[in-house]
């Protein structure tokens, strides 16, 4: 019994020793990493903005960022101070960089929940992920940050953290820093801040897209309030003061009233550093460098204005949210950007409504010669084996042109197109466009219903596809980073890819040049050449809509303008594809085209344009007009030189005596034909 005894304790001795060794193994293994990092002091210096941005044209950015006040720790109210401290860390003046006590809290309640929950990081923590460490989620970066935090504590006093922190920390609408953020909010300067409005600032921490007011009222009140209960729990104000202050009204029309118009771009193009360096924004703009962008300055206000003057309110009574970019057709450059939504505007995915049209059905229908402007097809409810899409109104027009069922936006003949077309080779080209993998071709694709949706950005790429005759590229904020000593760091590499042929995309944009003249976005009407397609995505059993979008392009600039709503809201009614998104582009274009208009699309030599018989057209034939038909039976039309008409119409047409004059000119009239006939 003792021998079997013993045995077991040495088998539970050995045991325990073998785990020991694990975890050791592990804790070095991920311990030792965590000491590369070193506290870097220079990161913390209140003049951390050394990052510079210049123009297209290489001319610096007059004061970029120059509304970043730095506020002393002296200067900041102490109520501004006690609801970030009570919201955030309210043990930071007794920690030392990490809180055990939360950490241990925080354990528990991840337990409970079987899930990570909680979080506990201290206001110190937050700073050094902040400036020193990227968003990356392990326990190195965890432990790094705990080593760190605790050494900064040692090297520097309570006060001076919490000003850095209050200075650098971002606020949403790109602002950063708590001087910025109360001049966006509420036109005010930091000390000028009340106890609601400190409160409501420090709510904005956690997830600054959703608490943001001019986004989501509700949430940001019910957050703010939030703070005011913990400032009354911990005595740092009255029950009667929390009540009072809660009272307190939020002025939306002050909420970006002076915001830079360059602001938004400035931003982007932060982020696009700190994606190429794998760092923070806030680290990409302590950087030593100058980033040399793509803006556009005339553009850039231009398009702000133009998109922040058209006012529209969702139907709960919330403000809409708002985007739009403009690219530059030869270099791929966004030369304008304006956002104002609650989450990142190149991640966020959402249908993109009839914009569909032209990228789903009618190029692929051109690209595999199914089609031409002028085919008809039948505008009538249709039944595609148990799918039964509608027209807008479900109104239908019997028999139209290509053309015409593009520019009024018919949905019938738009998925009649696509389930004519070889789906293995769209599937390809939209692999080539979006990047999509798992993906498979249905009918509801025609009218934008994608299962994941697209980026703006993914968007106007595809429209600088079309106007760049078929070759697509990413587009890019930035052209080169280089150090203060002129070396390059970073170059923009445009790459291209052919996706459909030059006729395949003039054919698309003589089609979308209807849209604006004569169809859904007719209120334009442009004293230039300009192509575009409204879309609007609604909401089954509602008149409303969530999305507003309209995507247009010169031989200049392809430019997208996208209002919405959030995902469990809809727009205000009358809002839709061609109304606000097409008054922003109008006021937009008259700014930058006022004295300077693009010039005309050109006609590749793969297209060809014949005089086509409007009458047999209405019987749903094409034939190329002949020589004694009367002018007001014959009209033009585009083809490719890979999708011609052959048939020559016969109407009025009549033998004449056979002389040897008439002989040769009707054998010279033939041969013509018959070139024609063989392109």
């Amino acid at each position: 019994m003792k021998k079997v005894k013993s045995r077991f304790l040495k088998v539970i001795f050995l045991a325990l020793l073998i785990l020991f060794f694990v975890i050791t193994i592990v804790f070095l293994w991920v311990f030792i990493p965590s000491l590369k990092t070193k506290l870097d002091v220079e990161k913390f210096k209140s003049s951390n903005i050394t990052v510079e941005i210049f123009c297209d044209n290489e001319t610096k950015l007059k004061n970029a960022f120059d509304d970043e006040i730095y506020v002393t720790y002296g200067d900041i109210p102490q109520h501004v101070i006690d609801s970030f401290v009570c919201l955030e860390d309210k043990r930071f003046f007794t920690h030392n960089g990490i809180d055990l006590y939360r950490i241990a809290g925080a354990i528990l309640e991840n337990v409970k929940s079987r899930r990570f929950k909680e979080g506990a990081s201290t206001i110190t923590q937050q700073l050094i992920k902040n400036t020193h460490l990227t968003n990356e989620k392990s326990i190195t970066r965890k432990l790094t940050e705990a080593r760190l935090a605790i050494e900064l504590e040692k090297q520097m006093s309570k006060e001076k953290i919490l000003e850095i922190y209050l200075n650098s920390v971002y606020f949403g609408n790109s602002c950063y820093g708590i001087a910025q953020a109360s001049k966006y909010y509420f036109d005010k300067q930091t000390q000028d801040l009340s106890v609601a409005q400190s409160a409501m600032l420090a709510g904005l921490l956690s997830a600054p897209n959703v608490y943001s007011p001019d986004k989501n009222l509700d949430k940001c009140i019910v957050r703010r309030n939030l703070v005011l209960d913990l400032l009354a729990n911990n005595g740092k104000i009255t029950s009667k003061e929390a009540k009072n202050a809660k009272q307190e009204q939020i002025d939306l029309e002050k909420v970006g009233l002076k915001q830079n118009d360059l602001k938004t771009y400035e931003y982007m193009a932060i982020c696009e550093v700190a994606e190429i360096f794998a760092i923070t924004p806030m680290q990409a703009k302590s950087m030593d460098i100058n980033v040399f962008t793509f803006l556009d300055k005339e553009k850039q206000i231009a398009l702000s204005q133009s998109t922040k003057q058209q006012k529209a309110k969702t139907k709960s009574g919330k403000n809409a949210q708002k985007m739009a970019i403009s690219i530059d057709n030869q270099t791929c450059g966004v030369n304008a950007f304006f956002a104002h939504t609650n989450q990142d505007p190149f991640a966020m995915q959402r249908l993109i409504g009839s914009t569909a049209k032209p990228i789903i059905c009618l190029a692929p229908s051109f690209e595999q010669n199914l089609v031409t402007p002028s085919t008809m097809i039948l505008d009538e409810q249709t039944n595609f084996g148990g799918y039964k899409p509608a027209n807008s109104s479900d109104k239908y027009d019997g028999w139209i042109t290509v053309r015409e069922s593009i520019a009024k936006s018919k949905n019938i003949p738009a998925v009649k197109m696509l389930n004519a077309l070889n789906k293995d080779e769209l599937k390809t080209k939209l692999q080539h466009l979006w990047g999509w993998d798992d993906f498979e071709i249905n009918l509801n694709m025609a009218l934008g219903n994608f299962e994941q949706g697209l980026t703006i950005k993914q968007l106007a790429e595809t429209y600088l596809t079309f106007a760049n005759d078929g070759n697509f590229s990413k587009c890019s904020f930035i052209k080169r980073i280089e150090d203060k000593n002129g070396k390059v760091l970073y170059q923009h590499n445009q790459t291209k890819r052919q996706i459909f042929r030059p006729d395949t995309c003039f054919l698309t944009t003589q089609v979308l040049k209807d849209v604006v003249n004569f169809g859904t976005a007719r209120s334009l009407s442009p004293d230039f050449n300009l192509a575009g397609k409204t879309g609007t995505v609604g909401k089954k059993g509602s008149t409303n809509n969530s999305d507003a979008i309209f995507c247009s392009y010169t031989t200049k600039d392809t430019t997208v303008f996208w209002t919405f709503a959030d995902y469990h809201d809809l727009l205000q009614s009358g809002i839709n594809g061609s109304t606000l998104p097409v008054d922003m582009a109008k006021n937009y274009y008259n700014k930058i085209y006022a004295n300077n208009k693009p010039l005309p699309f050109k006609q590749p030599t793969s297209v060809v344009k014949m005089k086509i018989d409007k009458v047999l057209l209405n019987q749903g034939k094409i034939a190329i007009a002949n020589n004694f038909l009367p002018q007001n039976e014959v009209f033009e039309e585009y083809f490719s030189i890979y999708n011609m008409p052959k048939q020559i119409s016969d109407r009025y047409y009549q033998m004449p005596k056979n002389t040897p004059q008439t002989k040769n000119f009707f054998d010279e009239l033939l041969l013509d034909f018959k070139r024609l006939q063989t392109g």
